[in-house]
């Protein structure tokens, strides 16, 4: 530990005499008794407790305003947001485990006995942030009301729920831990001051100005500047990864997801629900990578669905991550408890954001129970390292198989995707007779054709009305229509992708 002097010989609106240079160096002497008692252990400049509880105080101060409206999660929108929205369905995961009374089990913070404890939680309240203004929630309403998801854009908004919650939430815990280091440095100055003065009893006697002397314990803890750094830059992957997703909100009508997303389904209903954010740390081709993922486990009456989430530009290391578990392989079948081991790796070090079917939790061990509360301060572990213990519970019949969102595409769709994906360059416009006859099938003169140079396709879509607008599109193969007409965001027409 390094301390700060500050001589307040030239503070304004102070008359102080100078103090000899001789009493200044016994002075650092004595401080440097202090300091070194410190490092050997033999002093504390702050207990466990008083960490503990300054620990519970900050995040008081800070998640005070959790439900309290704030910007609206939908990127480029400046609306405020409302105070509750859901992160998991109220009528869907939440309801699939909840008591007669509508009621789930979920962490709580004891501010009164600074810990972390279970409580009751109603639906209404269960999982709910302050994410989206009005008109963006309205984006939800479909499944929402209905409760189940079954539409490959209904799984994309969900996870575009999961990773909007994270995102405030990380918000909130950098906040935390910056109000934290203050209220903790705080308290080891006036702690390290106290030692200080008591070491040099003789001296402040002799000379009271030293009293005056200002000595900070300089700079925050190594490991909590690492984790703010590593904090910063994984709030930016999850910006990023909603950016994705709202791409992907447009694109999975066009058969691409636009985020990287595996769906795995198991056949009986787990009692737990849970959306959150992990990182994985792991060496790849002799190189180090940070994967950022994103999980949600969705209870059903008779099955349960995970949805598993990354962006599209660490698709590699997430197949890389889920091969290393057992869960990516060749088939679509997967072992089950390797499965609920990941979730379990999960509830323990991956999220907090958790809710237990009551009568579930209730049958667990103390023993159980507590170490999974503890695990909600947070052990420094990563999504990566094994659960302690199991939790959930297992069954020779349950199956579990790894569905994908949208079906397998034949190799020509794959290379039309890929094209899409890069962008369409090369096409060009129909001579004027070709164009004619095809806008007189159509009997609508305001549509626009195009060759594709590629695959030889002739794509036609309408003109939109706006740039921001909608176009109906339809493309000609060999001379014959190719399916139905349909309805694309004119800013993907080039000529349409």
């Amino acid at each position: 530990m390094s301390v700060e002097f500050v001589n307040p010989v030239g503070v304004k609106g102070k008359m102080i005499a100078p103090v000899p240079a001789k009493v200044e160096m016994e002075f650092a002497e004595a401080v440097e008794r202090v300091q070194q008692r410190v490092r050997d252990g033999t002093a504390s400049l702050a207990t466990d407790s008083e960490i503990k509880k300054l620990t519970f105080d900050s995040q008081k101060l800070v998640y005070g305003n959790w439900d309290k409206p704030g910007p609206c999660q939908y990127a480029g929108c400046g609306e405020r947001s409302i105070r509750r929205s859901h992160t998991l369905q109220r009528a869907g995961p939440l309801a699939a485990i909840a008591s007669t009374d509508n009621h789930v089990i979920a962490p709580t913070l004891n501010y009164a006995r600074a810990k972390i404890e279970y409580a009751r939680r109603g639906l209404d309240q269960a999982s709910t942030f302050a994410g989206f203004c009005p008109e963006h929630e309205r984006l939800f309403e479909g499944f929402e009301n209905r409760g189940t998801l079954q539409h490959p854009r209904e799984y994309v908004l969900q996870l575009y729920r999961t990773v909007s919650r994270e995102a405030v939430r990380t918000a909130f815990d950098i906040a935390h831990h910056e109000k934290q280091a203050e209220t903790v440095s705080a308290q080891k100055t006036k702690t390290l001051t106290r030692l200080c003065l008591a070491e040099a009893a003789k001296l402040v006697s002799r000379y009271p100005v030293l009293r005056e002397y200002q000595l900070t314990p300089a700079g925050m803890s190594e490991e909590l500047a690492e984790w703010m750094t590593v904090a910063a830059t994984d709030l930016g992957q999850i910006r990023a990864m909603i950016g994705d997703l709202q791409l992907a909100i447009d694109a999975i009508d066009q058969g691409a997801l636009g985020a990287h997303i595996h769906r795995y389904v198991l056949n009986g209903r787990l009692p737990i629900t849970l959306s959150g954010q992990s990182a994985v740390n792991f060496q790849l081709d002799d190189e180090p990578h940070r994967l950022v993922l994103f999980v949600t486990v969705i209870p059903e009456a008779t099955r349960t669905q995970i949805l598993i989430a990354s962006r599209s530009a660490h698709a590699a290391l997430l197949d890389h991550h889920l091969s290393s578990l057992g869960l990516l392989g060749p088939g679509n079948g997967v072992n089950a408890d390797a499965l609920l081991g990941f979730v379990e790796a999960f509830l323990f070090h991956g999220t907090d954001h958790w809710f237990f079917e009551e009568a579930y939790w209730k049958s667990l061990p103390p023993a159980s129970r507590d170490a999974l509360l503890a695990a909600v301060v947070g052990d420094g572990k990563l999504g990566i390292d094994a659960a302690p213990l199991q939790i959930l519970p297992r069954s020779p019949r349950f199956v579990a198989t790894r569905d994908p969102l949208l079906p397998a595409r034949p190799a020509r769709k794959q290379r039309h995707a890929a094209r899409r994906a890069r962008g369409w360059s090369e096409h060009e416009p129909l001579d004027l007779q070709q164009s004619y006859r095809i806008l007189a099938a159509r009997k609508d003169l305001t549509l626009v054709a195009s060759r594709d140079n590629y695959s030889d396709d002739i794509h036609v879509h309408s003109k939109p009305r706006r740039k921001d607008g909608w176009v109906f599109a339809r493309s000609i193969r060999a001379g014959q229509w190719r399916g139905g007409w349909r309805r694309v965001r004119a800013s993907r027409v080039d000529p349409f992708g």
